[in-house]
């Protein structure tokens, strides 16, 4: 037999293995298949590539309409990535991206983290059913099974993606992603991929999901901002005192004044109002995440009529507005972004704004 070799690893074994007298039989479904070729033979260019190929439908703004050799149209979108070409080319039933790897990055490494900034900048997990590198000796092709169920995982983006003029947001957020962003899983992604898992489910735990995930982007990227400001603690320590002073019942006073000490430590509270007053993020989405934290972490405060959902849900919003600022503040990405906060989205032209870096 001649061809390309095809190695298959991390097989998913079934339940129903069964054991014959002449032997084993095992019922297995392969996750990928991947194949190594000398790249010597597809000619003398050396420069580090990349593609692949993701099944699914998804909004890309293309400036520009093509059809290929089999008379499918496309939009195509070119970005300029840290000085390398990416091509996305945006079909009715796929994304295809070709990209050019900078010459110091890993190439694996890079083919991740491209995928995954270009993903989050749309709003959805990109999992390719065909994808290869090459870099300078060896093709690397890799054949993945088809997961429909991460197919139809999508969230609203941070960003403006709807309109051709918006190719400039995604370089621009891919950008700061790949450059802020240099391992091949960064944390604030882990806590994106949970609130996009949770959207599948009912809207109390999606406020659970996202309120704590607000909490570990504060504490992973923000933790110089946890302790309370010296205003707040002298005005802590100027109250204690006068606490003591007032004729009330112990219970409550002692209440009272462990909190206030308590308040004085590392808290993520203290890191959202620093990072209000320097215009990271606004007083009210503050007031909204306490509301949506409390709320979540008492389930007896979920019964609620129509109205009480419908806030519940716009609270969601909000939140998701606040941890895409944190995100977007970590990775000093300073383009429109979309206030969910504030009604009138659905007009028309998305509500966008500044985000002021420190």
């Amino acid at each position: 037999m001649q061809g390309i070799q095809w190695r298959a690893e991390k097989l998913w074994l079934e339940g129903d293995v069964s054991f014959p007298a002449g032997g084993r039989i095992v019922k297995a479904n392969i996750r990928s298949l991947q194949a190594v070729e000398p790249r010597t033979q597809f000619g003398h260019q050396l420069n580090a590539t990349g593609y692949a190929v993701i099944p699914g439908r998804y909004r890309f703004p293309s400036r520009r309409v093509e059809w290929n050799e089999s008379r499918e149209k496309y939009g195509k979108c070119e970005l300029n990535l840290q000085g390398k070409l990416c091509t996305v080319l945006c079909y009715e039933d796929r994304l295809e991206i070709r990209f050019e790897i900078p010459a110091s990055a890993p190439v694996e490494e890079y083919a991740q983290r491209l995928l995954q900034a270009i993903g989050f900048s749309i709003g959805a997990f990109l999992s390719p059913i065909l994808e290869g590198t090459n870099d300078q000796s060896d093709r690397y092709q890799i054949v993945n099974a088809r997961r429909k169920d991460i197919e139809v995982a999508r969230i609203l983006p941070p960003i403006p993606t709807s309109f051709p003029q918006h190719e400039a947001n995604i370089e621009g957020l891919v950008n700061s992603f790949l450059s802020r962003a240099p391992e091949p899983y960064p944390k604030f992604l882990g806590y994106w991929y949970r609130i996009l898992i949770s959207t599948d489910g009912d809207v109390e735990n999606q406020a659970l999901v996202l309120s704590t995930a607000i909490e570990g982007v504060a504490k992973t990227y923000f933790c110089e901002q946890l302790k309370a400001d010296d205003m707040y603690v002298a005005e802590v320590d100027a109250a204690i005192p006068l606490l003591n002073a007032l004729d009330i019942g112990s219970r409550a006073k002692d209440f009272v004044i462990q909190s206030l000490h308590g308040s004085k430590g590392s808290n993520v509270k203290n890191a959202l109002h620093k990072l209000a007053a320097l215009g990271l993020i606004t007083d009210d989405l503050i007031k909204i995440w306490k509301r949506l934290r409390n709320k979540s972490a008492h389930a007896d405060g979920l019964q609620m009529g129509d109205a009480d959902l419908q806030r519940l849900i716009d609270d969601i919003h909000s939140c998701l507005e606040l941890f895409y600022r944190l995100v977007l503040a970590h990775i000093a990405y300073a383009g429109p972004f979309l206030r969910y906060s504030e009604s009138g989205g659905e007009a028309g032209t998305p509500p966008t704004g500044q985000l002021p870096l420190a």
